[in-house]
């Protein structure tokens, strides 16, 4: 099924295809491959040449259209252009908590995305229970070594989904406390409950 969508500035809608390891998009009325292929894999190359494994959640950057994509199977977050070409951005593809610069950062299941205005990137790990970022910090929006990860918060159970507001506030499903957190990214984070309890239920 498909685990992510997002929707670009001219209409686009982008889905990712958990289980057929594509990344689709809907245009026009009609739905098409944009990367990757029906078999698992790693590797960076445009369009069908390219490889996810369990690819979640995706987020297109406001700054200049590329796709963001939680490659969960693989450990990393990868960029996708509007051709299908596809490049690693973060992630060895080793599952761990590295902080640094993206050839180098681990990543623990990359599950949510969200991009804020400034084209920054925060994404959820469910292996650890983070929420992270990957900031441009080079000149090369291509290569990995142009982008830096950093930790706001780690502890929370089953991080899903991620958003971001129009002040840069986030908002965090926890489905293993059946809760929704905010959390201020700014200074130093703060994680406020803002909904349900750590009990299942369904009451308003």
């Amino acid at each position: 099924g498909v685990a992510g969508t997002a929707q670009a500035s001219d209409g686009t809608v982008f889905g990712s295809s958990f289980s057929g390891n594509k990344i689709l998009q809907l245009r026009n009325s009609a739905v098409s491959t944009l990367a990757g292929s029906s078999s698992a894999g790693s590797q960076d190359g445009l369009g069908p040449n390219a490889g996810f494994t369990w690819p979640a959640g995706v987020a297109v950057n406001p700054v200049d259209g590329a796709l963001f994509v939680a490659d969960f199977g693989n450990h990393k977050i990868r960029r996708v252009d509007r051709t299908g070409r596809v490049y690693t951005v973060a992630g060895t593809g080793a599952a761990g908590h590295v902080d640094g610069l993206g050839t180098t950062a681990q990543l623990n299941g990359p599950y949510g995305v969200t991009c804020a205005a400034t084209g920054v990137l925060y994404f959820t790990g469910l292996g650890d229970g983070s929420v992270r970022t990957l900031t441009l910090t080079g000149s090369d929006p291509t290569t990995a070594a142009s982008y830096t990860v950093a930790t706001l918060t780690q502890g929370i159970a089953s991080p899903y989904g991620v958003t971001v507001d129009s002040s840069g506030l986030l908002y965090v499903t926890s489905a293993g406390a059946n809760q929704i957190l905010l959390l201020n990214p700014t200074g130093t984070p703060a994680t406020t409950v803002i909904a349900g309890s750590t009990t299942a239920g369904s009451t308003k």
